[in-house]
């Protein structure tokens, strides 16, 4: 019982959390400009914004504004991009699997990276691994993205003409905004593991297996990777999420047709319906993500509850 009232206040935290999200972002939309004043000709009369401003029912006070987008998206009903003219929910699924090919391509570099990195480090402290590792961390989490993906551009796409700087296309367009997004990811696991790998291997009862005899690859798996798995889940499942809100950086910088710059592209133009959708898309992935990371811990030790 206590499992699933545990798992019934996450749930309804992590709706909350949408929910003021989703009014938050609705407030800062309608306060960022009036988008009517775009969708009028430059020579149009006062009278003729205040018939476009009635049309998109921008004439109306926040509260039934806000009601009536309420209603609407818990039908699936976004309305209508400003823009483009077509129901914003379809516009922002359209560029989704853009971002999640960003967003898991660089996982997998962080991953492939992070993790032998931290757990080589965590069992030689002090070593010159060590020293690698640090520095990756170190770098990695100070590093702003958009200055990095900046310089793999200088080099590699203007000075060395390797690689593509802008685009979705072959492999080689995914490298370096890959490159630039993974770099944060990559940091915090391999800080993250190298301290659990760390506290781990000092641990009482890791000294009584390696005196019974243990070899140390089965000390390492069983017993240490084990245990630390926890803290590993938790960095990997915050930075999941932040891999699928980071891309708006990223793709903006490598002019990426994913959901990030659709967003930052609909904000300029202040098409209200398709940044909401957008908005709040992420928030559910972003929120799924953290549940599911949080039901993971249980199957990794039992002394975990929800």
């Amino acid at each position: 019982m206590n499992k699933v009232n545990g798992l019934a206040a996450k749930i309804a935290t992590s709706i909350g959390a949408v929910i003021l999200l989703s009014m938050i972002t609705f407030i800062f939309t309608r306060v960022s400009g009036d988008p009517a004043s775009l969708l009028i000709p430059s020579d149009a009369t006062y009278e003729e914004l205040l018939e476009m401003r009635a049309l998109l029912g921008l004439d109306r006070s926040l509260p039934a504004q806000f009601l009536t987008f309420a209603s609407g998206a818990l039908k699936g009903d976004f309305g209508l991009s400003l823009r483009y003219g077509q129901p914003a929910m379809e516009l922002v699924l359209a560029r989704v699997p853009a971002t999640l090919e960003l967003a898991f391509f660089a996982a997998l570099i962080g991953w492939a990276v992070a993790v032998p990195l931290g757990i080589l480090s965590g069992c030689k402290p002090n070593s010159v691994w060590d020293a690698v590792a640090r520095f990756i961390a170190l770098f990695g989490q100070s590093m702003p993205v958009y200055w990095l993906g900046i310089l793999l551009v200088m080099l590699f796409s203007i000075k060395l003409r390797l690689l593509p700087a802008s685009g979705r296309g072959g492999f080689g367009h995914l490298i370096l905004p890959g490159l630039a997004l993974s770099l944060n990811l990559m940091g915090s696991v391999t800080r993250v593991l190298r301290a659990s790998m760390v506290e781990i291997l000092r641990q009482d009862y890791i000294r009584a297996a390696r005196a019974r005899g243990i070899s140390q690859k089965a000390l390492l798996f069983k017993h240490a990777l084990k245990n630390g798995a926890v803290g590993m889940v938790t960095v990997i499942g915050l930075q999941l999420g932040s891999l699928v809100g980071g891309t708006v950086v990223t793709e903006t910088v490598f002019a990426w047709p994913g959901l990030g710059r659709f967003i930052v592209q609909s904000i300029q133009f202040r098409d209200f319906p398709v940044v909401q959708a957008g908005v709040l898309f992420l928030a559910v992935v972003i929120a799924l993500i953290n549940t599911t990371t949080d039901l993971i811990y249980p199957l990794l030790d039992s002394r975990v509850r929800v």
